[in-house]
């Protein structure tokens, strides 16, 4: 599939994997948050309640998207272009 996709589905393929281990990283730390919530930190300071742990979870997994978004689009961009230039490149005939 990588060697004739577009960019659209490149990108939701990378985007979709990295949404899959955020989510589930997300149910993690939902459950230390509500565990331990000193655990997490807001301005510096432990957290003293499971509310506080989660909104300090929240932002952490928006801050997290925005990053996969990115990273899934350079990724699909890179591999887009290595196809483009680098593999159709290659000689029809071998010796």
């Amino acid at each position: 599939m990588l060697r004739t996709a577009g960019f659209g589905q490149v990108f939701a393929t990378a985007f979709l994997v990295n949404a899959l281990f955020h989510s589930v990283m997300a149910l993690l730390g939902a459950v230390a948050a509500v565990a331990t919530p000193t655990m997490f930190n807001a301005n510096g300071v432990p957290t003293q309640s499971a509310g506080a742990a989660l909104g300090v979870l929240l932002v952490m997994l928006i801050v997290a998207t925005l990053i996969n978004a990115a990273s899934s689009a350079i990724g699909a961009a890179l591999w887009i272009g290595l196809r483009r230039f680098i593999l159709r490149r290659a000689p029809a005939e071998a010796f």
